[in-house]
């Protein structure tokens, strides 16, 4: 929490704001099933901090949710650029390479 706090705080107050209060709606929507609307937050999240490892990954996992592989190791490989050694973001890259037959990668992204 401490690092998305401070990687947060890199915005201008207002867009510190309105980021924080954008993904945590998609992280909402997303816990009570409403996948696209979290989707759609976490994607104007993206708008403000093109950079946020932490809504890249929270994209990539509504993707997989609905099955949708390519669009969440895109979005799994983006936030790993962005913070190699994110842990939960190696796990869920992991699973969805598991999830498609990639056994070859998962091994070494999964914790």
């Amino acid at each position: 929490m401490a690092r998305q706090r401070n990687f947060v705080s890199s915005c201008g107050s207002g867009d510190r704001k309105k980021l924080s209060r954008i993904h945590n709606l998609g992280f909402y929507l997303s816990n009570r099933g409403e996948v696209p609307e979290a989707i759609e937050n976490y994607r104007k999240s993206l708008q403000i901090k093109p950079d946020y490892e932490d809504a890249h990954n929270n994209l990539g996992y509504a993707y997989a949710g609905q099955k949708k592989y390519p669009e969440a190791i895109a979005e799994y490989e983006i936030a790993l650029r962005i913070r190699p050694n994110h842990p939960e973001v190696n796990n869920n890259f992991g699973n969805a390479l598991g999830d498609i037959g990639r056994v070859d990668g998962t091994r070494s992204r999964t914790i």
